[in-house]
Parts: C-alpha cells; sequence; structure tokens
C-alpha cells in the first residue's frame, strides 16, 4: 500500500506544478530499465563503497519536460520524506546523464535500505545525489555561479589543496582489507576491484608493492565513465609476511588534463 499510495509534488519554479502517487506517474511517463552505477564519496582504507545494478524507473526528462521549468529556472532537488534536500542538481545535469526516479532494482522492488519505495539515480555523480524516498521533486532558480557548486553533490573538496576527495577512487572488491590468507589463497593471491571518477573517464592504473619506490602501470584507453573499472590481479607473494598494495589512480578532466588522486588506496594483507 506504501507503493500504490506514495505521492511525489513537483514544484517550484515550474509551469505545471503537480502531485502524483507512483503508479500515475509511471502510467503518464512510462519508466525505462538502465545499467547504471553508484559509488560513495570517500571510501574507508583500501575499501569500496560501491555497486553496479539495472535499475527501472520513470525518467526525470520526462518530467520536467511536463512541469515545464519556468525561464531561468536552472536546479531540481529531489527532497526526501525526511526533509533530506542536499542534491540540487542542474536541470541540463539531469537530462544530460539520463536521470530516474527508480522503483526497482535488478528485477526487484527496492529495499528499504535502498530508499523503498523511490530513489533519485544519476549517471556521473556520487551516492550523496542519490536522495531516497522522494516526496518532491521542486524547481529552483539559483545564481548561475551556484549551479557548478551543487552538481557533484558529496564531492568534498580539501580546503588547502582545493582537491576533491576520492576522486578518482579505486579499491578492493573481493578481500576486507587486513585478511589473512592461508592455503591455497596465499600462494597465488587473486584480488579484484575497481576504480572510478564519476563523471571522467579512467586513464590508468599503477599499482606498487614496495611503498612506491616501483609501480605497475596498466593503460584503460577508450574508458567509459558511465561504468566503473573492473580490474584482475593474480600475485605470488616471495615469503609469508604482511604485504601493502598501494593503488594510484588517474583520470581525465573535462578539459584534457590528467587529475590523479590526491590520496593512494592502501590495501593490506598477509600470507602465512
Amino acid at each position: 500500500s506504501i507503493y500504490e499510495n506514495w505521492v511525489i509534488s513537483i514544484d517550484g519554479d515550474c509551469e505545471n506544478p503537480v502531485e502524483m502517487t507512483l503508479p500515475e506517474l509511471e502510467q503518464q511517463f512510462g519508466t525505462v530499465k538502465q545499467i547504471m552505477k553508484m559509488d560513495c564519496t570517500i571510501n574507508g582504507v583500501g575499501q569500496a563503497t560501491i555497486m553496479q545494478s539495472e535499475v527501472e524507473g520513470i525518467p526525470l526528462k520526462a518530467i520536467i519536460d511536463y512541469a515545464k521549468p519556468k525561464a531561468g529556472a536552472n536546479v531540481v532537488s529531489p527532497i526526501g520524506s525526511d526533509g533530506y534536500d542536499y542534491a540540487q542538481m542542474g536541470i541540463d545535469w539531469l537530462l544530460e546523464n539520463d536521470a530516474l526516479i527508480v522503483t526497482k532494482m535488478d528485477g526487484e522492488l527496492l529495499a528499504p535500505s535502498q530508499g523503498y519505495p523511490c530513489m533519485i539515480w544519476v549517471y556521473k555523480t556520487s551516492g550523496g545525489n542519490f536522495t531516497k524516498r522522494i516526496s518532491n521533486l521542486t524547481f529552483m532558480t539559483l545564481p548561475e555561479d551556484k549551479i557548478d557548486a551543487q552538481l557533484y553533490v558529496g564531492q568534498f573538496t580539501d580546503d588547502r589543496t582545493g582537491e576533491i576527495y576520492s576522486k578518482p577512487n579505486s579499491g578492493i572488491l573481493n578481500y576486507p582489507t587486513g585478511i589473512v590468507l592461508s592455503g591455497e589463497e596465499a600462494k597465488t593471491v587473486h584480488l579484484e576491484g575497481y576504480a572510478d571518477a564519476w563523471d571522467e573517464p579512467i586513464k590508468k592504473m599503477e599499482f606498487s608493492f614496495d611503498h612506491g619506490a616501483t609501480w605497475t602501470v596498466v593503460d584503460t584507453p577508450d574508458n567509459n565513465a558511465d561504468f566503473w573499472t573492473y580490474w584482475r590481479m593474480d600475485f605470488t607473494p616471495p615469503a609469508p609476511g604482511a604485504y601493502l598494495l598501494d593503488i594510484r589512480t588517474t583520470s581525465v578532466t573535462p578539459e584534457g588534463a590528467d587529475r590523479v588522486c590526491q590520496y593512494d588506496t592502501q590495501f593490506m594483507f598477509t600470507v602465512e
């Protein structure tokens, strides 16, 4: 009954404000399926907070076209039923990146932990944008110099350097940092992980087992920023003991420059 009766208010600086239930929105605007990624702003040490799923939802483009933003309106704020309104995003950005009001993930209705009955997903941005349990889509008019600051919600910057934390970010997916391996797992350590920079393609990854004295470089040409980069590595430890893997990741900015994450991902493991 929550799903059937959930109401979203389309309001603010638009010509056609309206309230609709989720079933009414689906009937009016239809649904589409997309493979989309979600990753957190800042990961734990050596750890990954990322996922990639087939999601199904209502295209925000159809809602924006129907609502008809007023002249000058340039932002949509998805607001959660708990009042969460951190994700103020440019209308052009949402249109460009195929934003969805997601109701299903991998063919199933969203779990409560994933924002049942609906949440917003947007390509090429951090999970800080993905407001859960949306109750309002509010059109707003912000000064032009404020829009860029709102596009990358959750991509916190270092006050000293101005660099964005965790961009590009990377991590290990198949083991937790600090794991102790023995037997066959210790003979050849198999690691799997990812790299992602939200809206920027990954150019290369570098791996070091000697605290950065030497690096193994893996280039990733023609990388697609819509999806995160998945990698695998087999490492044969020369002797029992503790090992530290440093991962250094480089992406390409919209201006064509290299962006190297301001810190290396470090992953520690012990073999017996």
